[in-house]
């Protein structure tokens, strides 16, 4: 194996194995066989560098049934609590609207009312004239 491939299974750069052999040279010697650019590492070499880069453990997965029924129910009642909330905020919307057209038609009876009462007066007021006056238009 050389230390490209060992580096590469450990998840480590090549440099920093390179690093750690130089520095301990007496380890390595005799150990190591450079062919070209590449440096063969025998099974003691690789059992030193083993030590102190070792293969990564394995992750270990927990399942957690029942958390993760209790999340999925938690999950529908957060979907069944939106869905509401956005039916009372459209009746909510609803109502407002209903209450701003209650208020405007409450504005037009009060002035109708008014008008009514001005002409009730204005009526009177022509009830109340002689006839030589309705017809001198006075």
């Amino acid at each position: 194996m050389t230390i490209t491939e060992f580096a590469s299974s450990r998840g480590i750069q090549t440099q920093t194995v390179s690093i750690y052999i130089k520095r301990h040279s007496k380890d390595f010697k005799g150990h190591t066989l450079k062919k070209g650019k590449a440096v063969e590492l025998d099974s003691t070499a690789l059992e030193l560098l083993d030590k102190i880069y070792p293969l990564p453990k394995p992750i270990q997965i927990i399942e957690d049934t029942e958390s993760r029924k209790e999340l999925i129910q938690a999950q529908k009642q957060i979907i069944r609590l939106q869905e509401q909330l956005q039916e009372a905020t459209r009746q909510i919307a609803q109502a407002e609207a209903i209450k701003l057209l209650l208020e405007d038609k409450k504005e037009q009876l009060t002035k109708s009312e008014y008008r009514i009462n001005e002409l009730e007066k204005a009526l009177e007021i022509e009830k109340a004239k002689t006839w030589w006056d309705k017809l001198r238009h006075k």
